[in-house]
């Protein structure tokens, strides 16, 4: 397969005859789908009018009248194609489908006067339905001001769209068998990816074939973004980039093999590309035992990000002020601007730069970043969606590989602590700015020994950062003293509202100090806290329920008080919903809880399952002097 001009203009697309087979479904994009992608245009549009918006990919093979059939992206092509026709970007049809002359006469009708097109057929509904939707489209609608901008109203926008909105078009060999390629996809239950397309695109830019199947190599080992990369990598290459233990790393870039590709390059076939390669020419002083190392046979461990988020990171990390300087802006997490953002790195990319750093942030990726384990189900208790946290790393003993915890004793609790808390914090992966933040520190690193204190000092540093933001208002709100009315105006009193952050934090700081430090004086009930796991807990309780203080005069001043809130599954949550403290605290207490909620829980058993104003007020002003404290807590490694 040819890597050159994978990158087509939609003027350049649409130069071309396109046939959709028989084995094609019929078109059934609906009103969301078409407004989502022209506003999206728009928006690209309008924030930067010369650069590119890629908009996917196309698989197509050529048939021997030189048309092309269309393999995979037929909705998107279609709908690309009625748009080009009403912005008046292109008038002649270059969209054929087979056997279904209904279909056939609706577009020959459309082409001719796309306001007068009309077929009456159940086949052709969608299709008219998508002409409406087109020709009426509001392109800026929920863009800032909310400006009422309609399609065809702004001629600079048709422009644009012919010029700068890109499809990457992969042309598979014509001997290629779509029956096989189909049943690649479905046995994957995906289509080509935008990763798979990167990877294309980068060896297209190595001329030597052995650094092209090295780079292949290497790259489908990191995609699986699951697995120990000691444990991916093939064993003929394993002892050459992570040393005899395989615990060190080697690696300093692709070897030549000396055989240079054709002009131009040629990389690999569509089902090469999404089967992976063999490895390549170049030699290594390859031990015969390597090939009979035994690794632990877990499946259950998941990485916290997947391979294109994955990517994205390295973009960011190790190219962001190339594209800043481009675009003006910072490059994003997103996984779905993956093609965008190559698109104007791909001069500043060197493909063996990148897949060095790919290799090298996955090894540091694996080590010291958190993965997750399956909760056996008799362990979940309220959480529905629970799971352990693990750190580890490899070491070898004879011929089995184990892995073992990256770091020893309280500092490896600790560090596992920190990153499971900003994980569960900031779960969503296009905001997971710790990470990169993560990933940035690492490649400073002089090896891949990293420092355990060093590291617990980055991540609380970073998480005082994150405490010290203006949002958070730690700092703002003073105890109220015993005489003193508890009410909103002095208090944090947000109620829902409050940052699920905040609840970590003092979960954190709580389990710092006591497990680290082995201090219990800030909080007397401290001493009783129980060891926990976080989890992804995404609601906000109330201990003393909404329902059940509509009876207490003034309770509406201090319900939503900070020292009346935890954070619990929404699950849980559903579950308790309005039990008075007393069933709460004894149908929970011995489950894996955060240390703010074993606290009120402890402090409710104490009362004699009493939980008032007071308790309220006395658990927020213990909270104020943990967070005041915040600094000294995690400042201190020993």
């Amino acid at each position: 397969m040819k890597t050159e001009n994978l990158n087509k203009s939609i003027t350049e697309i649409f130069g071309a005859r396109y046939i959709i087979p028989l084995y094609q479904r019929n078109f059934a994009w609906r009103e969301e789908q078409i407004l989502r992608l022209l506003q999206d245009i728009y928006e690209a549009y309008t924030t930067n009018p010369e650069g590119n918006y890629f908009i996917g990919s196309l698989v197509v093979r050529k048939r021997h009248d030189d048309d092309f059939e269309v393999i995979d992206g037929q909705q998107r092509l279609t709908v690309l194609s009625l748009i080009t026709r009403i912005l008046g970007i292109n008038s002649n049809n270059c969209l054929y489908y087979d056997s279904r002359p209904n279909v056939e006469e609706y577009l020959k009708a459309f082409y001719a006067n796309p306001l007068t097109a009309s077929v009456n057929h159940p086949s052709v509904t969608y299709l008219k339905e998508a002409v409406n939707t087109i020709a009426s489209a509001n392109l800026a609608e929920g863009m800032p001001g909310n400006k009422v901008v309609k399609l065809g109203e702004d001629e600079n926008f048709a422009q644009y769209f012919a010029n700068h909105v890109i499809l990457v078009r992969v042309e598979i060999p014509e001997d290629t068998d779509v029956t096989t390629y189909f049943e690649i996809m479905n046995n994957r239950g995906e289509q080509l990816q935008e990763h798979e397309i990167l990877k294309a695109l980068l060896i297209g830019k190595i001329d030597d074939i052995g650094k092209q199947q090295e780079f292949a190599l290497i790259w489908d080992a990191c995609s699986q973004i699951d697995v120990p990369i000691q444990k991916a990598i093939p064993p003929s290459r394993r002892r050459c980039y992570f040393g005899d233990g395989f615990c060190d790393y080697k690696f300093h870039g692709l070897t030549e093999s000396g055989e240079k590709s054709g002009e131009p390059p040629v990389g690999y076939t569509i089902e090469e590309i999404l089967n992976g390669n063999d490895c390549g020419t170049a030699s290594y002083d390859v031990k015969p035992e390597d090939d009979d190392i035994e690794f632990p046979t877990e499946t259950d461990y998941s990485s916290i990000i997947d391979f294109p988020n994955f990517i994205m990171h390295l973009f960011k990390a190790f190219y962001e002020a190339n594209y800043e300087k481009q675009t003006g802006s910072l490059v994003p997490l997103d996984s779905k601007y993956m093609l965008h953002v190559f698109g104007e790195l791909k001069d500043a990319i060197d493909p063996e730069e990148f897949i060095g750093n790919m290799l090298r942030t996955k090894t540091f990726f694996d080590r010291y970043v958190v993965r997750t384990v399956e909760v056996e189900e008799s362990e979940k208790g309220d959480d529905d969606e629970a799971v352990n946290w693990i750190l580890i790393r490899p070491e070898q003993s004879g011929n089995k590989m184990y892995f073992r915890n990256t770091f020893e004793g309280d500092i490896q609790k600790r560090i596992v602590k920190a990153l499971s808390m900003l994980q569960v914090t900031f779960r969503t992966r296009k905001y997971k700015n710790w990470l990169q933040e993560a990933i940035r520190w690492f490649a400073k690193a002089d090896n891949i020994s990293v420092s355990a204190d060093e590291y617990i000092t980055f991540l609380d540093e970073y998480i005082l950062q994150r405490a010290d933001s203006p949002d958070m208002h730690l700092n703002k709100y003073k105890p109220i003293a015993p005489d003193q009315v508890l009410c909103r105006n002095n208090s944090m009193s947000d109620g829902v509202r409050t940052p699920h952050f905040l609840f970590n934090l003092i979960d954190y700081l709580y389990w710092v100090e006591r497990f680290i430090h082995k201090s219990c004086h800030q909080i007397p009930h401290t001493d009783k806290l129980k060891d926990f796991s976080f989890r992804y807990w995404n609601s906000v309780e109330h201990h003393l329920a909404r329902k059940k203080a509509e009876n207490i005069d003034g309770a509406d001043e201090y319900i939503d008080n900070l020292g009346n809130l935890c954070l619990i599954s929404k699950g849980a949550n559903s579950r308790l919903n309005d039990r008075d403290v007393k069933e709460k605290v004894q149908t929970y207490k011995n489950k894996n809880m955060g240390a703010n909620r074993q606290i009120m829980y402890i402090i409710t058993e104490a009362q004699l399952f009493e939980w008032d104003e007071k308790d309220i007020r006395i658990h927020y002003n213990d909270l104020l002097s943990l967070l005041a404290k915040r600094a000294t807590i995690l400042c201190t490694t020993e």
